[in-house]
């Protein structure tokens, strides 16, 4: 059995190709040849915190609620798991300091990060490796505000990891 290094990428709908694929158990490849062969993971290693950014949004659009409850603002599915450090960006619109802007990472729907806040104007950037992410969780970055007259803000979601790499070894039978 021959082992061979190759980066894996899954074809969308639209006919493009996903920057990842998320690879669990066994997989069907298709060689340069043109046929197709099973194939089994030995070895993908799982992402681990570092300073290198895997994804970054920084849009503004919808990324604010007046809601005194929290709201997705923010969010990615990932290809890949492992520990991420994950940052985000909380404000608040008022100047007074007197209403807060909350935000927390969630891992599907269910909190997972510390409860940040930030009470003016002033962007602070908030960061935390949350370990025991899977491939196809999703990230998100939810957000409230402590009266319904102002806003909570979050202006950028960052996830940073140690590697870029979908590449596993694979063994070809």
């Amino acid at each position: 059995m021959a082992e061979k290094n190759f980066q894996m990428k899954r074809k969308r709908a639209d006919g493009g190709f996903d920057d990842y694929f998320p690879i669990t158990k066994a997989a069907n490849v298709k060689m340069a040849s043109g046929s197709t062969v099973e194939a089994e993971v030995s070895g993908m290693a799982q992402f681990a915190p570092g300073n290198i950014i895997a994804y970054r949004d920084k849009s503004t659009v919808g990324s604010e609620t007046y809601s005194t409850s929290y709201v997705k603002v923010k969010s990615v599915i990932i290809g890949q798991g492992g520990t991420l450090r994950i940052s985000f960006i909380l404000r608040s619109n008022m100047m007074s300091g007197i209403y807060a802007a909350y935000g927390r990472v969630y891992r599907n729907g269910t909190p997972v990060g510390i409860e940040r806040y930030a009470k003016d104007v002033t962007r602070l950037t908030f960061t935390e490796d949350i370990p025991a992410w899977s491939p196809g969780d999703e990230i998100g970055v939810f957000v409230k505000s402590t009266d319904g007259a102002n806003r909570a803000y979050c202006d950028r979601l960052e996830v940073l990891v140690d590697r870029i790499s979908q590449i596993g070894t694979v063994e070809v039978k």
